[in-house]
């Protein structure tokens, strides 16, 4: 389904918009081509710069391939007539070399050296690396949550952190990956932790299916706690678009 200006999804976001939102473009596809990684193969549900089921980079990792299909995501978004500020990868996982892409592909074309994301990011002790747990030179990722803003990182990326999670329901039943919750209370409790450092950030991510009834989880309710939690704490709202 290709963006068009006047689709349903083009009516959503410019809504957002005018009520304060801004774009981030969260990948291209969302998952890789046809095969399941891991869940369903199907646009939005998968990884999309890893090979999340064997824990290992794609078949085609070059950083040129990567640059062109974020570019791809770019131009989609582009001929929808919006504009990103940052990228986001897909379920915060990518390769080394498409890390690197992301920080050689600008989101905003009036923008050519803004390479802005908004993550958590993970990081390796190789380009290509290998984490089968039995090799004999294993390699090792960590995943970084950032409090701060992140100039530029080992791969070159500036980094708007997202450093407190998101709520999360166990509904197994309906999807089997969904088995575990995070409340809104935990969220509470990094951004607490996070403020140990000056001008420390607390921001989160939310899914609003959990605002769907059909899946009758509190998901509206704990969105409200968990804003009014962050605003007594003493942050402050800020347009990320302008950090």
């Amino acid at each position: 389904v290709r963006m068009t200006p006047t689709g349903v999804l083009a009516r959503s976001l410019n809504y957002a918009i005018q009520n304060g939102g801004r774009i981030v473009l969260h990948g291209y596809t969302h998952q890789y081509s046809n095969w399941k990684n891991p869940h369903t193969g199907v646009s939005g549900d998968d990884y999309e710069f890893w090979d999340i089921v064997n824990n290992r980079v794609l078949p085609i990792d070059t950083v040129a391939a990567h640059k062109a299909r974020i570019q791809a995501g770019v131009d989609e978004l582009r001929r929808g007539g919006f504009t990103a500020f940052a990228w986001e990868p897909p379920h915060y996982q990518m390769s080394p070399n498409a890390y690197t892409a992301a920080s050689q592909v600008p989101m905003n074309p009036l923008k050519p050296t803004n390479f802005t994301t908004w993550q958590r990011a993970v990081y390796y002790t190789s380009t290509t690396p290998n984490l089968s747990p039995t090799a004999a030179n294993r390699d090792f990722a960590v995943g970084q949550f950032f409090p701060y803003i992140i100039q530029r990182d080992h791969y070159g990326q500036r980094i708007l952190p997202e450093n407190l999670g998101n709520i999360e329901y166990d509904i197994r039943e309906v999807d089997p990956s969904s088995n575990f919750n995070y409340t809104w209370q935990d969220l509470k409790l990094n951004a607490e932790n996070a403020k140990v450092v000056r001008d420390g950030f607390a921001s989160f991510f939310f899914h609003p299916f959990w605002l769907e009834p059909e899946i009758n989880k509190p998901g509206f309710q704990d969105l409200q706690s968990i804003i009014n939690a962050i605003e007594a704490l003493g942050y402050q709202w800020a347009d990320a678009s302008t950090l």
